[in-house]
């Protein structure tokens, strides 16, 4: 994968382009872009499409609210995401998401990035920032269940730190049995963190994926929403790091 101007944004003004990784790129949702927030209104919004910049489909949003001025959209308990199904179908899929997301709450529990419904033997995964016991802990885990036995929970437990009310950049997918997680362009300075836990991929099946709770009604995250893009590949070291210098000044980091 290359590092590439991504030409689909240029039609919303010079300060909308984006000029970190496009390839295999195959959902693009921005805050901060006029056409993907096309479809948004000032404060509330109970029921809204955010607009995907790569034209393949859009999310549909409700309980939202989006800052005209800030050009930020704000998570509340009874947000939901929905992305849809992003993977075809597929039992197995090789995969990166990216989010940019400024926790300012707690709302208990387990707070996801993402969760995809666990479905029966086939599993799921969620990557989450808060764990119960933990402060504030960014991880990845899957789902599956074992032979005779009920749905079981595989988190890698990086031991990753994320800061409350500022924006950090959230990288995480998996390649087969292995996920990988990415925290502002690369950080710990170990680059990322990988994890084979457990043997089983991570499996995705016909579910929808959420973002802000967990398959869509539970442990919301409580903040403000940025970015989401989603890769169908494994994003390397330096094209994290080249998304990251592409946005990070928007969203007040160094």
């Amino acid at each position: 994968m290359s590092s590439v101007k991504d030409s689909i944004l240029l039609n919303s003004g010079a300060s909308d382009t984006f000029t970190g990784t496009t390839a295999n790129l195959i959902r693009h949702f921005s805050s901060k872009n006029a056409t993907s927030t096309a479809n948004f209104s000032s404060g509330s919004n109970s029921s809204v499409n955010w607009v995907d910049l790569t034209g393949n489909s859009n999310m549909s949003m409700t309980n939202v609210s989006f800052d005209t001025s800030t050009k930020l959209i704000t998570c509340a308990s009874n947000s939901v995401l929905n992305a849809g199904n992003l993977f075809g179908g597929t039992t197995s899929a090789t995969f990166t998401i990216e989010m940019w997301f400024k926790k300012t709450g707690n709302s208990g529990g387990y707070v996801n990035a993402v969760g995809s419904n666990v479905q029966a033997s086939i599993g799921g995964f969620a990557a989450y920032i808060e764990q119960p016991g933990a402060n504030n802990d960014f991880d990845l885990a899957k789902y599956y269940v074992p032979s005779g036995l009920s749905d079981q929970r595989f988190p890698t437990n990086p031991g990753i730190e994320i800061a409350t009310n500022v924006f950090n950049q959230l990288v995480f997918g998996a390649n087969g049995a292995t996920v990988f997680l990415f925290i502002n362009g690369g950080n710990p300075s170990t680059g990322a963190y990988s994890n084979s836990v457990a043997t089983n991929t991570v499996n995705t099946g016909g579910a929808n994926v959420f973002f802000g709770s967990f398959s869509g009604g539970t442990s919301s995250l409580l903040g403000d929403l940025g970015i989401i893009r989603i890769y169908d590949d494994v994003l390397t070291l330096s094209e994290v790091q080249a998304n990251y210098n592409a946005n990070k000044a928007e969203f007040g980091l160094s």
